[in-house]
């Protein structure tokens, strides 16, 4: 669970099902226009806790903790903008969450910008899928 808090910082609640028990409880990751985008952005197996900061004065922000080695893995990482929503996903199935984001847009057709921070590539700019009222719903190609 992700819990904004615009007063004292976000925090992040993680509960495993497998073993029943809390694996981290009131984690401070955030503020209180983030956007939780959990993933494995570092391929390591392990689920890392990003946040979407959108901004439509100086450019949308990434930002990436990894619960594993406890470490920031990105911090800041302009891509995006104020009016995109994200959906991170494994898009090109090397093991390694992107990031993703979905514009809408009503007159033109809605458009997907991928960025692997695994390779620092961009694997799609501007393709042209989805209409006005959809939400992007990411998931990983190999389960597909």
């Amino acid at each position: 669970l992700y819990r904004p808090d615009c007063t004292n910082g976000s925090d992040w609640n993680i509960y495993s099902t497998h073993t029943n028990t809390h694996l981290r409880s009131g984690l401070k990751y955030g503020g209180c226009n983030a956007i939780p985008a959990p993933g494995d952005y570092n391929a390591d197996g392990a689920t890392d806790l990003a946040l979407y900061r959108p901004d439509c004065t100086n450019g949308s922000d990434w930002n990436i903790y990894s619960t594993h080695t406890n470490t920031h893995l990105r911090s800041g990482l302009k891509y995006g903008g104020c009016n995109a929503i994200p959906a991170p996903g494994d898009y090109n199935a090397d093991g390694a969450t992107d990031l993703a984001l979905y514009r809408p847009d009503c007159t033109n057709g809605s458009d997907w910008n991928i960025y692997s921070t695994h390779t620092n590539t961009h694997l799609r700019s501007a393709h042209r899928y989805g209409g006005c009222g959809d939400i992007p719903a990411a998931s990983n190609p190999a389960t597909i």
